[in-house]
C-alpha cells in the first residue's frame, strides 16, 4: 500500500488526476485518493511497516483514518510513540 502511495503521489505531482490514476488502475478515484495520504507517513513510520517492524495493534483501518501532517502525531495515532 505505502509503496502504490508513493507510485501514485508522483503520477499525482506529474498531473494526473485521482480518476485517471484509478482508471489506470481500475479502482475508484476516491480509493486513489485515500491511499494517497500513505506517501505523507513519517519517513521512520514507512520504513518500520516495509521492514515488518511496526506495531502488532497497527492495521490497514487505522492507516486509512485520517492522519495529521505533523509527525510527532502520527507517531502517538499508529504506535509507534508512547502516548
Amino acid at each position: 500500500m505505502i509503496v502504490r502511495a508513493h507510485k501514485w503521489n508522483q503520477q499525482f505531482i506529474a498531473g494526473k488526476t485521482t480518476r485517471e490514476i484509478g482508471q489506470a488502475n481500475d479502482i475508484h478515484h476516491s480509493y486513489v485518493a485515500a491511499s494517497l495520504r500513505l506517501a505523507f507517513l513519517a519517513p521512520d513510520i514507512t520504513a518500520a511497516i516495509l521492514d515488518g517492524k511496526q506495531p502488532a495493534a497497527l492495521t490497514v483501518v487505522k492507516l486509512y483514518k485520517p492522519l495529521p501532517l505533523d509527525w510527532p502525531t502520527q507517531r502517538q495515532m499508529l504506535g509507534f510513540a508512547p502516548v
